[in-house]
């Protein structure tokens, strides 16, 4: 959720449905998926009548996956019953490859996050999707994100202090450690103009 109330999918489109279902489809065909309205809120919503393969009951989203890429898939679920699901992402063609994660849910609105890589796939219409037929139950997703994960590098200062730089140009921030444990460290002295004092990737 984003400071002015607002919902951050991230690379997703309607994440958390309030625009309806689409781009949401169920498959990768055009049907979309269904969805329902509660309180104001609305949220996918659908119920699965009897176990059979996982993908026989699916909700996806069309968008590019950077192949050996790892994303962040997050996203709120609640059943009435407990029962597991699949999240991930994958191809939306031949040879479908994937990468999920089975995540199990209970009666209690929760939020899920996985983190799933595309290793050795990835293209301009892959797809971000649950499948969830091979259990019996109800499922309803809202607030779905994903983001690309490790956008920064050496985050932890591990490494030293490269790429970290003072502000845009070449010199590398200013490091402590302590406890075999190294970190970005300043004191600011003086105050003044925010940028003054600036770590940088």
């Amino acid at each position: 959720i984003l400071g002015d109330g607002s919902f951050d999918d991230g690379l997703l489109t309607n994440g958390d449905f309030e625009s309806g279902a689409e781009p949401w489809t169920i498959g990768v065909g055009t049907d979309h998926v269904p969805v329902v309205t509660d309180g104001g809120n609305t949220y996918y919503s659908v119920n699965v009548a009897t176990a059979g393969q996982p993908y026989e009951v699916n909700a996806s989203q069309k968008l590019e996956i950077i192949e050996d890429e790892s994303y962040k898939l997050s996203f709120d679920a609640w059943s009435d019953t407990n029962r597991p699901i699949l999240a991930g992402i994958g191809l939306s063609a031949d040879p479908w490859s994937n990468t999920v994660e089975t995540v199990n849910i209970t009666t209690d609105r929760q939020t899920y996050s996985v983190i799933v890589t595309a290793t050795g796939f990835g293209a301009i219409d892959a797809r971000a999707f649950f499948d969830l037929g091979a259990a019996a139950g109800a499922v309803n997703i809202d607030n779905v994100s994903l983001f690309l994960e490790n956008l920064v590098t050496n985050g932890d200062f591990e490494n030293g202090a490269e790429p970290w730089t003072i502000g845009v140009g070449t010199d590398p921030v200013p490091l402590a450690t302590t406890g075999g444990n190294t970190y970005y460290s300043v004191n600011v002295a003086n105050a003044g103009n925010p940028w003054e004092v600036n770590m940088s990737q």
